[in-house]
C-alpha cells in the first residue's frame, strides 16, 4: 500500500544496505530492538469479550506497577490491541507490548494466569 516506503524500494532494488540504514535509524529513534528490549504479552480465550477484558485488566495492573516502582524506569506499555491473528482455532487473542531496558524486572515479579503467552524479544509480532 506504500510503494515509496523504504522497505519496498530497498527490496525492489535488492539494496540490503539501504534497508538496513533506514531500519536501524527507525529502531534507534523509536526504542525498538536492538536498542531496547521488547516483550509481547498475548492472551487468548474462547470468549472475545473476556479476552479483551483480561488484557485491559493486565494493562491497568502493569500501569500501576510502572507508576509505583521507581527502580523500573523507561519502560513503555503499548496497547492493549487485538492480536494480528485475532481469531485462531476458535480462540480470540489480545496483546500488550512492553518496551524498555528494564522490562525483565517488571515481568519477573508478575503472575500470569493460564492463557497468557509471554514472549521476550519476540522474533515476530504477528
Amino acid at each position: 500500500f506504500s510503494p515509496e516506503h523504504y522497505a519496498v524500494t530497498s527490496a525492489a532494488g535488492h539494496d540490503y544496505e539501504a534497508f538496513y540504514r533506514e531500519e536501524i535509524a527507525f529502531r534507534r529513534q523509536n526504542g525498538y530492538p536492538p536498542f531496547k528490549r521488547l516483550a509481547r504479552l498475548l492472551y487468548r480465550h474462547t470468549d472475545p469479550a473476556r479476552a479483551q477484558a483480561t488484557v485491559e485488566e493486565m494493562a491497568e495492573r502493569i500501569g500501576v506497577e510502572l507508576a509505583e516502582r521507581m527502580e523500573i524506569d523507561g519502560v513503555d506499555l503499548i496497547g492493549p490491541a487485538p492480536a494480528f491473528s485475532a481469531r485462531v482455532r476458535g480462540m480470540y487473542g489480545w496483546q500488550l507490548l512492553i518496551r524498555g531496558d528494564q522490562l525483565i524486572h517488571l515481568l519477573a515479579t508478575m503472575d500470569f494466569a493460564p492463557g497468557w503467552l509471554v514472549d521476550v524479544d519476540p522474533a515476530s509480532l504477528l
